[in-house]
């Protein structure tokens, strides 16, 4: 007998037996989306699994040969127009091994325009035994002509209690679970993956702005910039981090309003650099080396209004206005 689809997953309970009862006689198409690490692309796979007739932990779905994965190219961000056009070509095919035709999309809204046009001629005419499965932070990079075609399955935040049980239930402490539960902002995976929570939560924040040294303050950082850089997608570890620090870093104005505002604005620095070719680490170590300053001489410099806009504020040095 086939494991259940919500083994060992942590919320979502409502959307977790809406798909059990999916297997059976599945839609043409699903769109799960949300924000990161609320576990829709965990439920996405284990979907994908079952449907090929998988157990939902089964190490190659890949491997499988009715199933199609669009994701970026490594080295790429989006889903190129060959790629789709290589699916065209498979969905044409019959079924070898299971009952359906699956294609998964775990990256939907990071298709380039020629792309989504050449995909959008793939879902108006589906073959009767193939069924999509798209995955999407930003829905609305989606066409409609797509969700109008899919179940929309949206994502939303999971209750603290909840995440703590699970946590406890998986041999965390109940202090550590209820710190995570409450850095994770109600999103299952970073609490579970405890390296994302300490980076961008309350312990990075805390550390970075109570460091005596820059070299301690550039240290954090540092281990910030691992825990991103090692993840499967860069961007998104950095914006969530970014913004899991931004929150906590609003409790701090009143206890330290100069390290707090200094901090802030180079979060916001770096928040913007996401995804260019500045890294956003170099506004956190402009920051780490700010931080170390005179605050009196410096807090009047760090709105200037005489300088041009399009300069970011934190790599400024003081100015005597």
């Amino acid at each position: 007998m086939s494991e259940e689809l919500g083994k060992g997953y942590v919320g979502h309970g409502a959307i977790v037996r809406l798909l059990e009862s999916a297997l059976a006689n599945p839609a043409p198409a699903y769109l799960f989306a949300g924000q990161m690490h609320l576990g829709k692309r965990t439920l996405a796979e284990r979907f994908v699994r079952r449907l090929l007739g998988l157990e939902i932990g089964d190490a190659y779905l890949s491997a499988h040969p009715d199933v199609v994965v669009l994701e970026p190219e490594e080295g790429k961000n989006q889903v190129s127009v060959e790629q789709v056009r290589s699916l065209r070509e498979r969905v044409s095919m019959r079924p070898v091994r299971a009952k359906r035709l699956v294609i998964y999309l775990p990256f939907a809204d990071r298709l380039n325009e020629s792309g989504m046009n050449a995909l959008l001629k793939v879902i108006e005419e589906p073959p009767a035994d193939a069924v999509f499965v798209f995955v999407a932070e930003d829905i609305g990079r989606v066409p409609l002509t797509v969700r109008s075609r899919s179940v929309v399955i949206p994502f939303e935040t999971v209750p603290a209690q909840t995440i703590i049980q699970a946590l406890i239930a998986s041999g965390v402490s109940e202090v550590e679970a209820k710190a995570r539960a409450l850095s994770s902002r109600g999103r299952p995976g970073l609490a579970i993956d405890s390296s994302m929570v300490t980076a961008g939560g309350s312990v990075f924040v805390r550390q970075f702005l109570m460091a005596k040294t820059v070299g301690a303050r550039l240290s954090f950082i540092d281990e910030l910039a691992k825990a991103c850089d090692s993840s499967a997608d860069v961007q998104g570890a950095w914006r969530e981090s970014i913004l899991s620090a931004m929150q906590e870093t609003s409790g701090n104005i009143i206890r330290d309003p100069y390290r707090a505002s200094v901090f802030g604005i180079a979060l916001l620095t770096a928040l913007h650099s996401v995804g260019s070719p500045v890294s956003p680490r170099l506004a956190l170590e402009a920051c780490a080396v700010r931080l170390g300053q005179d605050a009196a001489a410096d807090l009047p410099s760090l709105f200037p209004g005489h300088l041009p806009k399009s300069m970011a504020r934190i790599y400024l040095e003081p100015q005597n206005i």
